[in-house]
């Protein structure tokens, strides 16, 4: 194994600053991964990436930590990121592991199987996956089916640890009766009197009167107790927890009265690095516009007021999912909804300067600046599409306003062209008016490509392949034109796609042996696997039809 580690922060374990071991539910979780899954459940502020991280550190065992988040409801994105986790620490000169491309779409749970099985292939025996925040994936994503099935594939002695607000969803129902997932629940979570007194010791406050109102006023409820723990650190007393309120009611009474005595630059910093999903120095600096303000975050982390850290390539801080909630809330509170744009668009550029474009993309967005949301989707989609993520690249599309379509025909291009597998009547009509702009536009290159993924499409479609004809010929008269593509890789997507379909509807055309010279020409090149085998599908396609036609 090597000791490469995982770059992205998302895929880095956090970082804890002094936690107080738990040592009954190590206990608890070393009988549970008996079982090859353990599902811990309970709500936000219950201590269970704590327990988890905490947990890895008191085994030693090799571990990857993966932390979803609402852009891995995209099955092609959960199995990106998690192949790079797996390839980071995974054995030398392993078979790579696939992308999930749209030739996979049929079968999701199979794909998922054979992944993680040749996954856990590249990793020690006793190594442990964690999933943090599972129940960020929608309810109603592809992603549910595979992750089940890929349950099956956990080696004895190795485990997968998933922490979530929620139980496992119902498709999961069997996984419980056959003993694949263990579960340790809300009231195995709860602190107990002891473990709120070993907290409470570790920050000065050994009073036993306090001690007891602090566990029954919390209930157990770790974040309860760490809120309560910094007002009385603040010389406050306690106030009762409301047993009727909801839980971000509460936190949001505790954490204000924290939060209104504090400093006014520390506000300002906390307000405004709330924007960002995760936060380093630099970014920090830019949104605020201040320098060193990471110290304060820094701080923060040392008192275990819901900010946790990790280490990728630089330090990022994380606020905890109710803290940033309520830090965003009272920015939008202190703040002009202009203000808080120019907030989002700062951090926005932050991450696209530090090469983090997919959250620069969501910043964009919340900022309402369509130009550096469009300019994105333009430079990613031809790597979202490589990576099989058409899915992400279609909502990334949808999320822009219907006029950005209109007025700018690549968007609506790069909208066909996630659609064409999956979608492909739809894609086609994106395609055919893409085209249509390029025309009017005298775009030759945009002309081409647009064309070439109306072929592509048509090909998917699978009905009426007369249509083909038109589309054929105007590829082929543009390239006669001499017009070419701008890449090598669309290049051999071209002349590939442009060889099929004459020999689906021309055997003779002009074209033809120009273009299966070319494939071959460009297949020499070492470009993506996926790409490759796709172009070299089409070029023995040719091959078969020649021989049988003499």
């Amino acid at each position: 194994m090597t000791t490469k580690r995982p770059q992205l922060a998302k895929l880095t374990r956090p970082r804890l600053h002094k936690a107080v071991a738990r040592e009954r539910l190590f206990e608890l979780l070393d009988e549970k991964r008996e079982y090859p899954v353990v599902w811990i459940v309970g709500p936000p502020g219950a201590g269970k990436t704590t327990l988890a991280a905490s947990y890895l550190e008191e085994a030693g065992a090799p571990a990857i930590w993966y932390q979803i988040d609402p852009g891995d409801s995209d099955p092609a994105t959960f199995f990106y990121y998690l192949k790079q986790a797996i390839e980071a620490v995974g054995k030398k000169k392993a078979k790579p592991l696939p992308l999930l491309t749209p030739e996979y779409l049929p079968d999701l749970p199979g794909f998922a199987r054979r992944f993680l099985r040749d996954g856990f292939a590249q990793l020690p025996e006793d190594v442990i996956l964690v999933f943090d925040n599972y129940h960020d994936i929608a309810t109603d994503s592809a992603l549910h089916a595979p992750f089940k099935a890929a349950l099956a594939e956990v080696p004895p002695g190795s485990n997968i640890i998933v922490l979530s607000r929620t139980d496992p969803p119902p498709m999961f129902a069997d996984t419980l009766v056959n003993q694949t997932i263990a579960t340790v629940t809300w009231e195995e979570l709860r602190l107990t009197q002891e473990e709120t007194t070993a907290i409470a010791a570790s920050r000065g406050i050994t009073d036993k009167t306090v001690l007891r109102s602090l566990h029954e006023q919390s209930t157990g409820w770790m974040a309860g107790v760490t809120l309560m723990l910094e007002r009385l650190r603040g010389g406050k007393g306690l106030e009762a927890l409301a047993q009727g309120e909801a839980r971000d009611t509460v936190f949001n009474y505790f954490a204000g009265l924290i939060f209104n005595h504090a400093s006014d630059e520390l506000r300002e910093v906390l307000m405004k690095t709330a924007f960002l999903p995760r936060v380093s120095a630099a970014l920090a600096e830019a949104v605020t516009g201040k320098t060193n303000v990471i110290e304060h975050i820094e701080e923060l982390h040392r008192r275990h007021l819901f900010t946790d850290r990790s280490l990728g390539d630089e330090i990022t801080y994380q606020y905890h999912a109710l803290f940033r909630a309520f830090l965003i809330s009272n920015a939008r509170a202190a703040y002009s909804a202009e203000e808080c744009r120019s907030i989002a668009r700062r951090a926005a550029s932050g991450y696209l300067a530090h090469g983090q474009s997919e959250t620069a993309f969501a910043l964009f967005v919340e900022a309402e600046d369509w130009n550096g949301a469009e300019q994105i989707v333009i430079t990613l989609a031809p790597q979202l599409l490589a990576q099989g993520r058409w899915q992400t690249l279609s909502q990334w599309v949808e999320a822009l306003p219907a006029s950005r379509l209109d007025a700018n025909p690549w968007i609506r291009y790069w909208l066909g062209r996630c659609l064409a597998a999956v979608r492909p009547r739809e894609a086609r009509s994106n395609l055919a008016n893409a085209f249509e702009s390029f025309i009017k536009q005298g775009h030759g290159v945009g002309q081409l490509l647009a064309a070439t993924g109306v072929l592509e499409a048509l090909f998917f479609e699978y009905e009426d392949f007369s249509i083909m004809d038109p589309w054929l010929e105007r590829v082929s008269e543009l390239m006669d034109s001499q017009v070419r593509a701008r890449e090598p890789e669309e290049e051999l997507w071209v002349q590939s796609t442009l060889m099929q379909a004459a020999v689906f509807r021309a055997p003779r055309h002009r074209r033809l042996r120009n273009a299966v010279a070319q494939v071959m020409e460009l297949l020499r090149e070492p470009f993506d696997a996926n790409l490759r085998v796709g172009a070299a599908s089409m070029l023995h396609e040719y091959w078969v039809f020649t021989e049988s036609s003499g």
